[in-house]
């Protein structure tokens, strides 16, 4: 199992790095932006630059988060657990498309990953089940 462990610590760094990536996104804001500091009224201004770097920190977090439970805890249920998770931030990133909460799209290909080493866990958890020794 220290395979699936592999795995899910693979769909976390994924999602570190589309943080990462979300970062560089042009702002959805293209107007005066309000806060400290003079930034220009252009939208090619990043959302990091825009957000600052917390958002992005808790951004990373939440999307990482699914995962590394799936990591530590290894119960054939939490690879559900994480697909639904996923998926409610697809959504909560569709619905949210014209401000920034959109970089809950980034949960999309996240989702599609933990549905294909979800299933393959339980999966490799069922013939463990179903094996000789149990027969």
């Amino acid at each position: 199992m220290i395979v699936f462990r592999v795995f899910w610590l693979l769909v976390a760094g994924v999602a570190v790095a589309l943080t990462m990536w979300a970062g560089t996104w042009p702002a959805q804001l293209c107007g005066p932006i309000p806060g400290p500091g003079d930034l220009p009224e252009e939208c090619s201004i990043s959302t990091a630059r825009v957000l600052g770097v917390w958002p992005l920190i808790g951004l990373g977090t939440v999307l990482s988060a699914p995962a590394v439970l799936s990591a530590a805890v290894m119960r054939t249920w939490i690879p559900v657990l994480a697909v639904v998770a996923y998926g409610g931030m697809s959504v909560a990133g569709l619905v949210n498309w014209w401000n920034h909460w959109a970089m809950l799209l980034c949960a999309v290909p996240l989702m599609l990953l933990a549905i294909l080493f979800g299933v393959l866990q339980l999966l490799v958890a069922t013939d463990d089940e179903t094996g000789p020794a149990n027969a």
